[in-house]
């Protein structure tokens, strides 16, 4: 009885379009990563050159960044809650498979 009392509301469908929607949105940002090559040397600088990095919705979060950093050098990476600074770190890293979700 509550079985077909859900599956008429249509609940089971909009979570199954829910999932495949995320599922193609993780395929997506997958994608995106193939992009980005890393290259390891042992006594390079690390270096961006105009790193763009945006939200799946499209939202940019890094435009056009350029930035050199010698080993030992520090950097501070500062900025409210949720305006990029892990996911920064996350693709210089390597590691766009991102969590967005």
């Amino acid at each position: 009885m509550v079985y077909r009392r859900v599956y008429r509301s249509g609940y089971l469908e909009s979570c199954v379009n829910r999932l495949a929607g995320f599922n193609a949105a993780v395929d997506e940002v997958h994608n995106q990563t193939r992009g980005i090559s890393l290259q390891q040397e042992d006594h390079s600088p690390l270096m961006l050159r105009d790193v763009g990095l945006t939200l799946p919705d499209g939202q940019p979060l890094l435009s056009a960044a350029t930035m050199t950093l010698q080993r030992g050098e520090r950097v501070l990476v500062v900025g409210p809650s949720g305006c990029g600074k892990s996911t920064l770190l996350r693709a210089i890293a390597g590691d766009l498979a991102l969590r967005f979700w």
